[in-house]
């Protein structure tokens, strides 16, 4: 009886443990659906290509992902794995959700080119071990300028982890691994768009500059000479000679010689 009541509570005991451990797993699950869904808006697009809505933008950033005509209203199927290249599969979704193998497809598909943009049409997570996106190639990306030479191309790419590695995984982790081959366009095309930062001015040459200082009247001395005046001076605006005396005239300053030097100065 004893025996039977210690297996009976440690069963209990693990299934209590079971119980709680359930829910977290739950909503590891949500969170990344969350995270993914808040991050990568969805764009809505009809069955022809022509986008109804827009979403967000992708630039692709590893080669290898191949893509059929939208107006094939299919998607070819692509998938990869952390540090492998990216691998097309044979089979492709098509439009409704069957899947199916077309000769033409294979000969109309073509990959998507790095630095191409692309809508993203959906994004789902599928079994716990794949994050599965849904693209559709955009040009410029411009509702309003529909490119008749660059048709709308679409292709799905799964992120394949390992089995039960999504319920548990950090969002940090599982972002990096899709930026190694998405980047948004909004984030990658911010920096180069946005307006180079001027340079604010500086005090010193906001406030204007002081004039500069009169200078200095040239000293003129008793006894210079003539020839040492009209040096400091400049050739008088006019002369006057009385008797002994020559008189310099200068716009504020009179000067007096006496046999050659100077006797007076006003």
């Amino acid at each position: 009886m004893r025996l039977t009541t210690v297996i009976g509570a440690l069963l209990t005991g693990a299934f209590g443990a079971c119980l709680l451990a359930a829910p977290q797993d739950q909503a590891a699950k949500p969170a990344i659906d969350q995270q993914l869904r808040k991050q990568y808006a969805a764009a809505r697009v009809g069955s022809n290509g022509v986008v109804t809505q827009p979403g967000s933008v992708l630039v692709i950033q590893e080669d290898g992902i191949k893509a059929v005509p939208a107006s094939y209203q299919g998607y070819f199927a692509n998938s990869v794995k952390k540090g492998a290249r990216i691998k097309p599969n044979i089979i492709q979704h098509i439009g409704g959700g069957g899947t199916g193998l077309h000769a033409a497809y294979l000969e109309e598909a073509r990959l998507l080119q790095v630095g191409e943009k692309a809508y993203v049409t959906k994004v789902e997570i599928d079994k716990d071990t794949e994050i599965i996106f849904s693209l559709q190639s955009c040009g410029s990306c411009d509702p309003a300028a529909v490119d008749s030479n660059n048709p709308p191309f679409r292709a799905s790419l799964a992120f394949q982890f390992a089995k039960g590695y999504l319920a548990a995984a950090d969002w940090k982790d599982v972002q990096e691994t899709i930026g190694q081959v998405f980047a948004i366009a909004d984030a990658a095309s911010s920096q180069s768009s946005a307006p180079a930062a001027t340079s604010q001015p500086s005090q010193a040459a906001s406030v204007p500059a002081a004039p500069p200082a009169p200078a200095e009247p040239p000293a003129i001395a008793l006894g210079q000479t003539t020839d040492q005046v009209v040096t400091s001076m400049g050739q008088p605006e006019r002369k006057a000679k009385v008797g002994t005396k020559e008189i310099y005239f200068y716009k504020d300053m009179k000067i007096t010689f006496v046999d050659g030097k100077v006797s007076d100065v006003e």
